[in-house]
């Protein structure tokens, strides 16, 4: 299977004792590609920061996802840019959530499933046909 991921599922997978660690590992090991989109990899560390993970296991955790062969970072490209925004307009909320759009456009460009715990991203990902693993 291949799968865009989002960074609240990094993070779950990562942190032991969260509230989702389990699902998180067992939906990790059924992804054979994960599409990591670049703007989730800029708020994993900055989730990290705001946890008080030690730098060493940041540094660790960016290394591990780079050096996974089943894992793609993926750019955020100018179409992305510009989906995130139509979908903002369409869905009628705030520019708040526009990493998130940028995350939805990613999996929407692609055709792919999108991995999140994130209950609003989950209800947006139902509007435009995106499964969740």
């Amino acid at each position: 299977m291949e799968c865009v991921i989002d960074t609240n599922a990094l993070v779950y997978e990562m942190i032991e004792d969260s509230e989702h660690h389990a699902e998180a590992v067992s939906t990790f090991n059924k992804i054979e590609h994960r599409v990591i989109p670049s703007v989730v990899i800029e708020e994993l560390v900055h989730v990290l920061k705001q946890l008080d993970v030690k730098e060493e296991i940041i540094r660790k955790k960016l290394e591990e996802i780079l050096s996974d062969e089943g894992t793609e970072i993926a750019p955020v490209t100018a179409a992305n840019i510009e989906g995130a925004a139509n979908l903002i307009a369409s869905h009628s909320v705030s520019f708040r959530r526009f990493n998130d759009k940028l995350v939805l456009s990613v999996a929407r460009t692609g055709g792919l499933p999108l991995f999140t715990f994130d209950k609003d991203l989950l209800s947006q990902c139902r509007k435009e046909n995106i499964k969740n693993p």
